[in-house]
């Protein structure tokens, strides 16, 4: 009973995890997974398009595994659709998510993001990052690394600003966003001998 209800909760969790890909603008394509340890988990990330020329990408890991982490990562994930409509300052959700987070958040969760705002007309991108990973722009023989964390996770100290951090995308690039997964997938793989 207990497996099926942990499944059932792997089914939710999923269902707020956007799935249905857009695929009609020739000016970006934009795809996102996620393979939890556990059956739920709290890795997340999300897709937004804030006006006709802004596409929003977030990423997230909330501290903890599990249903506890599963279900904060659903709340923020309804609180950041909320704050990311018509707001084109990555900083300035952060700011908002982290008001919610504190007020309503479990005592010692927190949530390290990352939030990229890509203009598609000019490849102007604005990054925050909250205690994350910096995200990485990939071209054919170039890899550079950018949005450097601004401030902590989200959740930790009431009324903490971030910065935004701007770069821009050449033309056939691919931004790549990632957790404490991916690295501690690899981390294992080299202590083991083998190749990710």
């Amino acid at each position: 009973r207990t497996d099926s209800e942990i499944q059932h909760a792997w089914q939710i969790q999923q269902g707020f995890l956007i799935n249905a890909w857009p695929g009609d603008d020739p000016r970006f394509l934009v795809y996102g997974d996620t393979r939890p340890a556990k059956t739920v988990g709290g890795d997340f990330y999300d897709f937004v398009q804030p006006d006709d020329t802004h596409v929003g990408v977030l990423i997230g890991d909330v501290s903890g595994k599990g249903v506890p982490a599963a279900l904060t990562m659903a709340q923020l994930l309804a609180e950041f659709r909320l704050c990311a409509r018509g707001c084109l300052s990555p900083s300035r959700v952060f700011t908002q998510l982290n008001e919610t987070m504190c007020k309503q958040g479990v005592r010692g969760t927190f949530c390290t993001v990352s939030y990229v705002i890509l203009e598609l007309d000019t490849g102007r991108v604005l990054c925050a990052s909250a205690g994350h990973h910096p995200a990485m722009a990939v071209g054919k023989g170039d890899l550079r690394i950018f949005g450097n964390a601004t401030g902590p996770p989200v959740g930790v100290l009431p009324n903490n600003p971030w910065t935004d951090t701007e770069a821009r995308l050449k033309p056939g690039e691919t931004l790549l966003l990632y957790t404490d997964g991916i690295v501690e997938a690899r981390a294992q793989h080299t202590r083991a001998g083998t190749a990710p």
